[in-house]
């Protein structure tokens, strides 16, 4: 070191008597380290200091001149050496790389890439203080834990244009993406590649697949997209702002898990609640059970979002809407940490009169409604500002803030059905915020009224901030969980035993009576994340038809009973990944069921299906309120239908006789509804089980009426129309235990001049 300080000082004596160029102070030189506008020895002198002393003498400009990655004295020397001899040696910045300019979030979660194309480096990453030449872009991809996943990725190189050059990954699991300029810094940049398929414009979207947005995208008037299974949002946003024309729903959601994303509907000037109107239509509909929401903003439309089923809806901000935030009309909804904003003088959530009687909404974690309205405000329809109205009435005077000489309310959840109430909402937070109910006349029925009472005036001064959508973590990505069963336990259908899993993943089980069939449940079950890591799972069983627990001994299960029944797999998900791509601390609970049936074979012959009709008329039960009549389709699905049994004598009776269901009815100890498949147990143990295929919009209720069963969907409609529901199977399990399936499809359809069975919500639901 002292005869490098000799040798820079030797130089500075030799050339005091040489002039440089100045500049002006502040002006950006390159080389000028003490940034006083001079390019000099004296930089060379103050980078020597920098080098001895460092913070002393700060330097905020590129000083590693040789680009080995480290600033000593040899880069002193360089400098020196350029202020002597110039362009003999030159000083080149040289190009480093950050994040694209899309990731805005990557100091705040992990981004998600998807495994089935390949994403270009410029969606990426962006380059600074300069083009790279690609022949000298070094890309490198490390896997964090590479014992157990099996990602893997391949860099393949743009000749003329780094940014188009491409990354392929395969597997799942955390990587770290390396990318540098020969001799400059690298950047590191944690993923998290998942089975998925990178999405940087609406064309790419595959409704049935699993999507991973990579940039905002937006949807054309009139597309309609369908989500089934995944869509990871990274943080991007999807505008929806054009909206569509005459449906009921933007984006649908059907059993689909979303994440991370921005959902921007059309704002309405109009309220309408007729189908065939622009206007008449929800930024996202889920329809179909299992749909799970987390850490989203939806906004817009007549309301962001509208359910027809069971739902999970987390860590969520639902943001304007005409009419409401939230429209139930179906399904059992769970809204847990969410926020409703009123931007559009809109309520917060409503259960629609038209939703099925087993409608319900569960409150968890926190529940924050910015949704306060004065009693003068216009909310644009006649039917919301009577909603309004009842609001302000002096009975709930409870829950008035007053301003002023101006009185709010926050509209909470109101239950527009005389039959959906207290029991129907669930509320679980711990801090309740002064949340109370009350039955209200609303539009002639009684409904009900969930909301805020005025104990704590400074919750109307929080209602008009708005937050902001910036979520600090994506949801976990989850594991896999599948089960087969065993080789040595598999017996496909046919003579007096079975045991195998039909295309449904339903676990079929059959024996002769007197017999029974244990299996070890415990070692169907795998649970796999990225591919490779494994994860213990428990096992329990009910009877899904009783409730009653069923005894699991060592992960064995013994069943010597017919009835259906649920095994319940629950593991714990450690593998979790910070913003960095670190191991996180944090950890997930899962459970996933697998439905077992079990058939008990016993001597007898076999029932018989007798079907004289294979086509009929829907009816429909009257809905609507004081300004517009609508309309439920019901299909009176057993009519034409004959069931014939034996008992264990031998003896010939009549399980089903369509034309007179009076003696079924008395017979059935139990109807239940799961989606679209309705299941009649008889007292005498046997099964009857109804599978539709219909364009059903609601859930499924079963109604009753002059000892008919209909199947009716909950959804009604402003007219009677060309509305069809279809039947794909009728299967019967016998007193034999033996399944006897009528599976010819058929078809009720609807007419405007079709008969009325009456007031819909008068109507009997039969669940017994």
């Amino acid at each position: 070191m002292k005869k490098t300080l000799a040798f820079i000082l030797s130089l500075v004596l030799a050339l005091s008597c040489v002039s440089f160029s100045s500049f002006a102070a502040g002006s950006s030189v390159p080389g000028d380290v003490d940034s006083n506008g001079a390019l000099n020895s004296n930089d060379a002198i103050y980078l020597l200091r920098y080098v001895l002393f460092g913070e002393t003498y700060p330097v905020s400009i590129d000083v590693d001149f040789n680009a080995d990655g480290k600033v000593s004295s040899d880069d002193a020397i360089y400098l020196l050496r350029h202020v002597l001899f110039g362009d003999l040696y030159p000083i080149t910045h040289g190009v480093s790389f950050t994040n694209s300019e899309s990731l805005a979030n990557v100091g705040k979660y992990l981004y998600r890439v998807g495994n089935s194309n390949a994403v270009k480096l410029g969606t990426l990453f962006s380059a600074l203080d300069g083009t790279p030449d690609p022949d000298l872009v070094s890309v490198t991809i490390d896997s964090v834990d590479p014992a157990n996943t099996t990602v893997s990725g391949t860099y393949s190189q743009n000749a003329s244009d780094w940014s188009q050059g491409t990354l392929k990954f395969t597997g799942e699991g955390v990587v770290k993406v390396t990318i540098s300029v020969s001799g400059g810094a690298p950047y590191v940049l944690p993923l998290e590649i998942v089975n998925g398929k990178n999405v940087l414009s609406y064309s790419d979207i595959i409704g049935s697949g699993v999507n991973v947005l990579l940039n905002d995208i937006t949807i054309a008037k009139g597309s309609r997209p369908t989500f089934t299974r995944a869509l990871y949002g990274n943080g991007f946003v999807i505008d929806a702002s054009a909206g569509l024309t005459t449906q009921a729903g933007i984006i649908t959601f059907t059993g689909a898990k979303v994440d991370n994303v921005i959902i921007n509907g059309p704002i309405f000037e109009e309220y309408v609640d007729a189908i065939g109107k622009d206007n008449y239509t929800s930024t996202v509909v889920c329809t179909g059970a299992g749909s799970v929401i987390t850490n989203c903003r939806i906004t817009g439309s007549q309301s962001p979002l509208r359910m027809n089923s069971d739902t999970l809806v987390k860590d969520t901000v639902l943001s304007g809407g005409f009419f409401c935030n939230l429209e139930a009309r179906g399904g059992n909804f769970t809204l847990e940490n969410v926020t409703t904003v009123n931007t559009q003088n809109s309520l917060g959530v409503v259960i629609s009169n038209s939703a099925s009687l087993t409608t319900s909404v569960t409150l968890k974690g926190d529940f924050i409604q910015h949704n306060f309205v004065a009693s003068n405000t216009d909310m644009g329809n006649s039917n919301a500002n009577l909603l309004r109205n009842v609001m302000f009435r002096s009975n709930y005077s409870i829950y008035h803030f007053v301003a002023g000489s101006v009185k709010y309310v926050n509209t909470g959840i109101i239950s527009m059905s005389p039959s959906i109430g207290a029991e129907n909402i669930i509320d679980l937070r711990s801090d309740k915020r002064n949340y109370s109910g009350m039955v209200a006349s609303i539009l002639g029925n009684n409904g009900y009224v969930y909301t805020m009472e005025n104990k704590d005036i400074s919750m109307l001064e929080k209602s008009y901030t708005e937050p902001e959508y910036s979520p600090s973590v994506q949801a976990a990505y989850e594991p896999v969980f599948s089960w087969a069963l065993p080789a040595s336990d598999e017996a496909a259908p046919g003579g007096d035993s079975h045991c195998y899993k039909d295309t449904a993943g339903v676990l079929q089980i059959q024996f002769p009576e007197g017999s029974s069939k244990t299996l070890n449940a415990a070692d169907m079950a795998t649970v796999v994340k990225y591919g490779k890591k494994s994860i213990p799972a428990t096992v329990s069983c009910k009877n899904a038809d009783t409730g009653d627990s069923v005894i699991v001994n060592n992960g064995d299960v013994t069943f010597t009973s017919p009835g259906k029944y649920t095994l319940t797999y629950s593991y714990t998900d450690d593998y979790i990944f910070d913003k960095n791509g670190a191991d996180d601390t944090s950890s997930a609970v899962h459970t996933k069921d697998v439905t077992v049936n079990v058939a008990v074979k016993k001597s007898g012959a076999d029932a018989e299906f007798s079907v004289e009709t294979n086509s009929g008329a829907l009816v429909w039960g009257t809905a609507g309120n004081l300004f517009d009549t609508d309309y439920n389709p019901c299909a009176p699905f057993l009519e034409g239908i004959k069931i014939y049994d034996h008992d264990s004598s031998g003896n010939t009776y009549t399980v089903l006789d369509g034309s007179d269901q009076a003696a079924f009815i008395n017979n059935v100890s139990k109807a239940t509804v799961s989606g679209k498949t309705v299941t009649f147990l008889m007292k005498n143990g046997t099964r009857l089980v109804v599978v539709c295929r219909g364009n059903i919009d609601g859930s499924v209720q079963i109604k009753l009426s002059n000892d008919k069963l209909y199947f009716c969907d909950s959804t009604a409609d402003n007219n009677r129309g060309a509305v069809v529901i279809s039947f794909t199977s009728y299967t019967y399990t016998g007193e034999n235990g033996i399944q006897v399936v009528y599976n010819t499809e058929r078809t009720f359809k609807g007419a405007a001049d079709g008969e009325l069975i009456g007031t819909y919500s008068s109507l009997q639901t039969f669940n017994s």
